[in-house]
């Protein structure tokens, strides 16, 4: 299967930056060709249509006696004397040309000899490619008509004189080509400025995409490196808040990393340790019982204590990874934590008594009410109220309150307090302090608590050692 391929950065911000321009730039181009089109086809036709206007002003005054022609020097008699277009208001145009057809498609002026027709042959280009389409003369509306390469806008009238009975035709036109190519050269004008934008556009796409890309190659070597183990910090500072923010939680995770990685072999270091001491005094008594140099009764009482001293460690150890790697997986419901607590504290009562050891409770009277897993949360309460056992002399004291924004559950026993030196270590996992088990325990309670969103400290108090547990009400 073929793999898609892959871009880089520099990639994707040039042809983002060369996009954009492109279409802006297509966009202008397009709605400026429509104005100036709509521009120079408006200001034709109003020139057009003003003579138009001009015309039909005089119609009554061509039926007449001719006035003075409006041209001077010119000995040429028109069978109809044209209206004189100087009197037309002016536009920024102001190009239109004039010439005279007669019915048979022959021109009547300009002609060849005139010294002040401005192109003889510009008008004889025209009327053949008129004759040539065969172009109505009569309609008095602006057209549009190509010849010899250049367009031209024109209109045309029918006028008929008193002494003349064949028609002829006065034909208005003006060449469209010079604005056209004026439009063009503006055309080329917006493309090199285009071109020279898209130049600097690349330029600026090689200097961002590389401002960006320079800390991402830095990241992306530390992401290798913590792959590798290394957890050395990275020390690239970047002035971008979010390459800043990237950094600063990629060395917050490379610490997090480091102390994982160290607990993880001080926990196998740890598990080794505590399964062989068992496993080691299970293996001598056998062979003292093989050997027959032990009392076979004695060394199985070991025997059976060890083993079962095995099997709470691995059942602590099993339900720990258990708890941790299903934590998504908690099926909290509401309970009674009174009722929760109390039922953990009677599991235990047989124990307590063989130890004379008292149980005494201080409840809310009202129930405490709290979504939680039960079965999680009873094995985190067990393993306190076992841990109590161990360290109390005569009494335990258990209690659940609830005011308007916590809960709190306090395990304290009458022992003699918690040692100065194993106060900050209780809760890390496989430490021992005086007569501890495995030093789990209390680990698991702590993680129990935590998916539960509460906290657990553990202090001396003047009663004796106490462990307090708070959740939100």
């Amino acid at each position: 299967m073929r793999k898609n391929k892959k871009t880089s950065i520099r990639t994707h911000i040039l042809s983002t930056i060369l996009g954009l321009i492109a279409m802006i730039f297509l966009l202008f181009l397009l709605v400026f060709n429509l104005f100036m089109g709509d521009y120079i086809q408006s200001i034709v036709r109003q020139e057009l249509n003003q003579i138009q206007q001009h015309v039909d002003k005089e119609q009554n005054l061509l039926q007449r006696d001719p006035p003075p022609p409006p041209w001077p020097n010119t000995k040429q008699n028109f069978p109809v004397p044209p209206p004189d277009v100087r009197k037309v208001p002016r536009t920024p145009m102001s190009k239109a040309d004039l010439m005279i057809i007669s019915d048979d498609w022959s021109m009547v002026f300009p002609s060849a000899d005139m010294t002040f027709a401005r192109n003889y042959q510009e008008a004889n280009d025209i009327l053949q490619e008129l004759q040539k389409n065969q172009n109505s003369l009569d309609s008095k509306e602006i057209m549009r008509i190509k010849a010899q390469g250049r367009e031209y806008y024109f209109i045309s009238f029918k006028i008929i004189s008193k002494e003349e009975k064949e028609p002829v035709y006065f034909l208005y036109y003006i060449d469209m080509s010079s604005l056209l190519s004026f439009s063009y050269r503006i055309n080329q004008s917006l493309l090199l400025i285009m071109a020279l934008i898209a130049l600097l556009a690349i330029a600026l796409a090689f200097f961002l995409s590389g401002l960006i890309a320079r800390p991402i190659r830095e990241l992306t070597q530390f992401a290798i490196r913590l792959g590798k183990n290394d957890y050395t910090p990275n020390p690239g500072m970047y002035k971008d808040q979010e390459l800043s923010d990237l950094a600063e939680s990629m060395n917050k995770s490379a610490k997090q990393l480091e102390t994982y990685d160290k607990e993880q072999r001080n926990f196998f270091q740890n598990v080794s340790h505590e399964l062989r001491t068992p496993l080691q005094s299970i293996k001598s008594n056998a062979e003292g019982i093989q050997c027959k140099i032990l009392d076979p009764f004695a060394s199985s009482d070991i025997i059976l204590q060890e083993s079962n001293r095995l099997n709470e460690l691995v059942d602590d150890l099993l339900y720990s990874s258990y708890i941790e790697s299903t934590f998504n997986s908690m099926n909290p419901q509401l309970c009674d934590l009174r009722e929760l607590l109390s039922s953990c504290a009677e599991r235990q009562r047989n124990t307590a008594t063989l130890h004379h050891i008292h149980l005494s409770f201080d409840f809310d009277s009202d129930p405490v009410m709290m979504k939680c897993d039960e079965k999680r949360l009873s094995r985190a309460f067990s393993n306190l109220i076992s841990n109590a056992l161990r360290h109390a002399r005569s009494s335990i004291t258990l209690t659940c309150k609830k005011d308007t924004r916590h809960i709190t559950l306090t395990f304290t026993n009458d022992g003699e307090g918690i040692s100065e030196a194993d106060l900050p270590h209780l809760f890390t996992r496989f430490y021992k302090g005086v007569r501890g088990h495995h030093g789990i325990g209390l680990a698991l309670s702590k993680t129990i608590v935590e998916q539960h969103g509460g906290t657990i400290q553990a202090l001396n108090t003047p009663q004796g050692a106490s462990f307090i547990l708070q959740f939100s009400a």
